[in-house]
């Protein structure tokens, strides 16, 4: 019994309580009722004292001990109900505003300290219709070019030697993997394609070149751009308050406008900033012909950059919390590593574009009168 419907029955038995009073004790009416009221009403009042601490001080210890989170939950569901978040915060530093309310819901619908056998997990098992039709549309010649030289030497399980050429795909594969489910669901609808983690685990071990531009046919921004829209859908879709999930939103927001616009214009050749140092960024810490030496500490810091910075580990802290199962926890997880890699290479692009102009306007700066400069991208 919740909500609307457990209010009715409340409000209908003091109505009752009101009835059985004024006929019992007309003249005293009015305190009887309030005697039962504040009977109904009262709380206990939680006095922090020795005694208290050592009971919190156990549920500490049982609480850290634990195994797993289900056991956690059943352990905070002792307190939860007489103490408020921000007293068992004193105890559990480590505690969220989720598990809190997640043991609350527990001892409301199951009982204190009830133990629950947790959900059944079912694997099912993949048809190897579902994985040659994916095979079909990854070779495809809209998907893959053959390369005209080079070739991967790929040995099976039973000693025999395969010579494959190195392929070149012409999307990337978040936009693969779209395009597929599209397919089905146009064409096939009966069929049950994998789902995208699947899908993008499959792709990451058949593993091929991306073609990409630096100047022209930009796919880092547009995959960057597409990864932004996913994690904000991702956000909304996790079970999280108003609050939180605005402001998420909005950061991710507020990125991606500042990876479009004023990123590049903060970007020099050396910067106290490390983000914006494209000698620091660009720099090969293993080779050493790769490698340039700054002159500045990188002391200081940008806003925008250490926003989208703690704007991913919140989402993937949160990502973490949202579900007991690993098995679903990996899947979401590797669903957001793939979109921080394409905003990390948009990123990343942004560099190498700003230190090629700057390498452009330098040969332009000293290019003599009778020479010539030829770009080819």
């Amino acid at each position: 019994m919740k909500g609307q419907v457990k209010s009715n029955y409340q409000s209908h038995v003091r109505s009752i309580f009101k009835v059985i009073a004024y006929v019992l004790a007309p003249d005293e009416f009015g305190g009887v009722f309030q005697d039962i009221v504040d009977i109904s009403r009262s709380k206990e009042k939680v006095i922090i004292d020795d005694r208290f601490v050592k009971v919190m001080s156990g549920i500490k210890e049982a609480y850290e001990n634990a195994d797993d989170a289900i056991t956690r939950k059943e352990i905070l569901s002792i307190v939860s109900p007489k103490i408020t978040f921000k007293m068992i915060q004193g105890f559990l530093t480590g505690i969220t505003s989720y598990r809190f309310t997640e043991a609350r819901f527990h001892v409301a619908n199951t009982g204190v300290a009830v133990f629950t056998d947790p959900p059944s997990r079912i694997s099912q098992r993949f048809s190897f219709d579902q994985i040659e039709h994916f095979i079909d549309i990854i070779v495809s010649p809209h998907v893959c070019t053959d390369m005209p030289f080079g070739e991967n030497r790929l040995k099976l399980s039973d000693g025999t030697i395969l010579f494959v050429p190195n392929t070149i795909r012409n999307m990337a594969p978040s936009r693969i993997i779209n395009q597929c489910h599209t397919f089905c669901e146009e064409n096939v609808p009966g069929f049950s394609p994998f789902k995208s983690s699947s899908l993008s685990k499959i792709l990451e071990i058949c593993k091929a070149s991306s073609r990409k531009s630096l100047q022209w046919l930009n796919y880092f921004a547009a995959d960057g751009g597409e990864a932004f829209d996913s994690l904000t859908t991702m956000v909304e879709n996790l079970n999280l308050s108003s609050d939180l999930t605005k402001r998420l939103c909005d950061n991710l927001k507020r990125s991606r406008q500042y990876l479009k616009s004023d990123f590049k214009t903060h970007i020099s050749k050396c910067s106290s900033i490390a983000d914006h140092c494209a000698t620091c960024e660009l720099s090969d810490i293993k080779n050493s012909d790769g490698r340039e030496v700054c002159d500045y500490l990188h002391d200081a810091y940008c806003v925008d950059c250490e926003m989208l910075a703690s704007t991913l580990s919140d989402i993937e802290s949160l990502i973490k919390e949202q579900s007991d199962n690993k098995e679903v926890t990996e899947r979401f997880l590797t669903v957001f590593h793939n979109y921080t890699d394409s905003i990390h290479n948009w990123n990343c692009h942004l560099l190498r574009s700003v230190n090629q102009d700057m390498a452009r306007e330098y040969l332009l700066n000293s290019l003599p009168d009778d020479g010539v400069f030829i770009y080819l991208d």
